[in-house]
């Protein structure tokens, strides 16, 4: 994960004497797909994009899925998250998306951490996609609501956009207004359902001036 908390706190310190944006016109929720694991600077990208009127991000490396490889990562980030003075600070709240119940019981127990010590803040909201995927996201969903018709709770022509929304792991926030992945990494069902009309840009690497980049050039639009 490489650069210590303390020099991410410092360069946030910089970050937060400088005028900030106008919320107005900024995206309320970015996504973050990175290619492989999550890079040395994940910390500074998050503070990044805070400071700069973000509201809502959410991130995802690599397929989502939880291996060998990437367990250390995800394992690193959530223990940087938890002894990160900026999450109490700036009141965010963090949240897992996927199916982390199966994952290590080590990394449950880093997870269940990190959500129990954040659950009050209301602020700012971090998500992160662990054991995730979109297509799965959606047929769980589809299961969840052929056993409501099943139980004769709902009728199948009551069944809409809204309804599938209720059911999906993310059904508790607002869809993403920007998707931002690196080249040549395709979105492997991002949030598949809720990224429908986001607008998604794709840069070399993703780091805090290419995230500044993307973020101006959407407010252009």
């Amino acid at each position: 994960m490489g650069g210590s908390v303390a020099e991410v706190w410092s360069y946030g310190c910089e970050l937060m004497s400088e005028k900030e944006e106008s919320s107005q016109n900024l995206p309320s929720h970015v996504a973050l797909q990175f290619k492989h694991t999550f890079p040395l600077g994940i910390l500074a990208l998050i503070q990044e994009a805070f400071v700069r009127g973000i509201n809502i991000i959410t991130i995802r490396s690599g397929t989502g899925t939880v291996n060998s490889e990437s367990l250390q990562n995800y394992s690193e980030l959530l223990e940087k998250l938890c002894n990160w003075d900026f999450v109490s600070s700036s009141q965010v709240k963090v949240t897992v998306l996927g199916q982390w119940y199966s994952v290590p019981d080590s990394l449950i127990e880093q997870i269940k951490k990190i959500s129990s010590s954040t659950q009050d803040y209301d602020a700012r909201f971090l998500t992160i996609c662990i054991n995730y995927d979109g297509k799965e996201e959606i047929t769980n969903a589809c299961k969840l609501i052929a056993k409501q018709v099943q139980l004769g709770k709902l009728r199948p022509e009551e069944i809409d956009q809204e309804t599938i929304k209720e059911n999906l792991y993310s059904s508790y926030f607002v869809p993403p207004d920007l998707v931002i992945t690196e080249k040549k990494q395709a979105l492997q069902g991002m949030l598949l359902w809720d990224a429908a009309d986001a607008t998604v840009c794709k840069v070399d690497v993703l780091n805090t001036e290419t995230l500044r980049t993307a973020i101006k050039n959407w407010a252009k639009e």
